[in-house]
């Protein structure tokens, strides 16, 4: 199971689109919605789906994104954690990759391009992941890039390392 952190601060006209999202990608997740500080309808509109759908874990914390995410890294209860923004969402198509990659036991961590805007954000190439020489590259680049590639999402991270590590 993957456990799915959303933050949502007055995400009333997001939050909805988001977790739909997450339903539609058929893969067996926890949805774990953390409320922080809103004086929208946010509340509602959560605790709304949360009657409606069965995998919704309702929470909320102090006002601030890294609040609400640790909050969500306690409840976690899947092998595996993925962030989503209130205001993002994931695209269907990418439900098979996202199975495929839970189901690698090798891996504690997934890094996955992402969209923003209409600029396609690729982490490598396919040709990359398969040439070890070029990891040093990609991880240049991501160092050299960190607000396009070191974000807490587009990423699965496995559950126990976070937990037997202290990373929150």
């Amino acid at each position: 199971m993957i456990s799915i952190i959303i933050p949502a601060h007055n995400a009333e006209k997001t939050i909805e689109r988001a977790i739909y999202s997450i339903r539609e990608l058929n893969v067996d997740t926890e949805i774990i919605v953390v409320e922080n500080a809103s004086n929208d309808l946010t509340v509602e509109i959560i605790k709304k789906l949360q009657n409606k759908l069965d995998n919704i874990v309702f929470a909320q914390s102090e006002k601030g994104v890294s609040k609400a995410r640790n909050e969500g890294l306690k409840l976690a209860r899947g092998e595996w954690i993925a962030f989503l923004d209130a205001d993002d969402y994931y695209e269907k198509e990418i439900g098979d990759l996202i199975q495929k990659a839970v189901e690698d036991i090798a891996c504690d961590l997934w890094l996955f391009g992402h969209v923003a805007g209409s600029e396609c954000r690729p982490v490598s190439t396919q040709t990359q992941l398969y040439e070890s020489e070029c990891i040093n590259s990609i991880r240049v680049e991501m160092i050299n890039n960190p607000t396009k590639y070191m974000q807490v999402w587009a990423k699965l991270f496995r559950n126990r390392i976070i937990k037997e590590n202290g990373l929150y």
